[in-house]
């Protein structure tokens, strides 16, 4: 048995509130392909995804963006310095969504989803 290397970011998204998420879209500045999407995230659930960032020049921002019940754009910075060569884990621990529809959170980068999941 033998072991591909990783070659593109994983991003672990944990669920920590009290309700489902749904429709959590990344992307990064300039992305020219499809933005990658989770479409239902569960209560206490793990889900995955992953982006292409190879063929950038430079440093760029990930972002996270999701929808609110009103169609209210939220946008975050998840990483402020991705590059083509980036190529870890990165884990988004969602803890709750305030009035507003924002989400609160805490990213890990290099996150080792073999010894912390």
């Amino acid at each position: 048995m033998f072991f591909l290397p990783q070659v593109l970011p994983t991003i672990f998204v944990v669920n920590k509130t009290d309700q489902d998420l749904e429709n959590i879209f990344f992307t990064i500045d300039d992305y020219k392909a499809k933005d990658p999407k989770i479409k239902r995230i569960k209560c206490g659930e793990t889900k995955t995804t992953s982006i292409y960032n190879k063929g950038y020049a430079g440093t760029k921002a990930l972002y996270l963006y999701h929808y609110d019940k009103n169609n209210v754009k939220h946008q975050y910075i998840i990483y402020d310095q991705i590059t083509a060569s980036y190529c870890n884990n990165i884990r988004v621990l969602i803890t709750s969504i305030d009035k507003t529809g924002s989400l609160h959170f805490s990213v890990t980068l290099d996150y080792d989803n073999i010894r912390t999941h």
